[in-house]
């Protein structure tokens, strides 16, 4: 597999759904999943038939894979370095400790809860074969941008009646990458994928695109990783996690939807659901209608061998085509850090 990241700047504030808090416009997460992200590349897509129904069928076999968005932060200027975060391993909160006294106690749960709310850690910190690096500066975590909230009014009723949305808006030198894997099938691809890439920019991705939200450029060009060769510490330490060949466990970094043979190697692994729900838009269609929700693996859970998934194919009443949800793995081995 040749991996390459992807790297965007937002031109302007983003609203990426959060379903598993309800799903309302005031819930907003500051990630975008593999999933949500597979559905909009399709979607724009559709003007090139041949492509899309290649594109589908290359992720189906695995020839492609692709990660959730993550932020990354531009530090060139002070250290020369760009920072690339990736999801902080469900298996951190699941250390053995031997506690001696009530103070010990107090303080391990005070350090459990901070490291709950640590979502991402720099990927060169995961990939040190000691612990190098403390809980301190996986805590420290860099201000990638603001949750803003917005409020509007309803006119479609009368009177109308005001309501809230929130988006987030990235700092000037911070943004979202993410992994694209592809194999020497999917070689005609590659440079088709591109052109989508800058296609979907002005078209934008996630929710509230009517009102300007989710549009972006790449922030440089694509980098391809190399055994030794990257350009950067994480980038570097992101080549060395994907082409692991003996790893402590394995964690994922995709919306990932096991097949039936994966999901008894799950008992081993520690990971989290997350419901998957939504409407679907088609030409087809005058109104969005809403599909059958879903269960995901949460990106960071962590299990003792990769797992693949699998592409979910869901009808919709009124479309002649089926609805595609992106369930495929993509996996990183990790160290454990005691």
């Amino acid at each position: 597999m040749r991996y390459y990241i992807y790297s965007l700047k937002f031109l302007t504030p983003v609203h990426f759904g959060n379903t598993a808090d309800g799903g309302t416009l005031e819930n907003v997460a500051l990630s975008f999943s593999s999933d949500s992200f597979f559905s909009a590349l399709c979607n724009e897509a559709v003007i090139a038939p041949e492509f899309l129904q290649s594109f589908i069928m290359a992720i189906k076999e695995g020839a492609i894979r692709l990660s959730s968005l993550f932020p990354y932060l531009d530090r060139e200027e002070e250290t020369g370095q760009w920072e690339y975060y990736v999801p902080r391993p469900i298996r951190m909160e699941a250390r053995p400790v031997v506690l001696r006294s009530f103070q010990e106690t107090k303080q391990e749960a005070t350090r459990r809860k901070a490291m709950k709310k640590v979502a991402y850690v720099r990927a060169s910190f995961l990939a040190e074969a000691k612990e190098k690096h403390t809980e301190d500066e996986m805590l420290d975590l860099p201000e990638f941008g603001a949750f803003e909230t917005l409020g509007k009014v309803n006119r479609r009723v009368d009177p109308g009646l005001p309501y809230f949305v929130s988006t987030y808006r990235f700092a000037p030198q911070a943004g979202l990458y993410f992994i694209a894997a592809f194999d020497e099938t999917a070689d005609a691809l590659e440079e088709p994928f591109d052109a989508l890439m800058e296609q979907l920019g002005y078209s934008g991705i996630g929710g509230e695109r009517s009102s300007g939200c989710g549009k972006f450029e790449l922030a440089d060009d694509k980098e391809e990783l190399y055994a030794g060769e990257c350009i950067y510490d994480d980038t570097e330490a992101i080549m060395t996690m994907l082409t692991a060949e003996k790893a402590d466990y394995y964690m994922n970094v995709s919306s990932l939807v096991p097949t039936a043979e994966e999901v008894a190697s799950m008992a081993e692994g520690t990971y989290k659901l997350r419901k998957r729900s939504g409407f679907v838009s088609s030409p087809q269609l005058t109104n969005f209608v809403k599909r059958n929700s879903y269960y995901s693996i949460l990106e960071g859970s962590c299990f003792t061998q990769p797992l693949s998934g699998k592409v979910l194919e869901i009808s919709v009443p009124g479309l002649s085509h089926p609805v595609y949800r992106n369930g495929q793995g993509l996996c990183m081995g990790v160290k454990r850090h005691d």
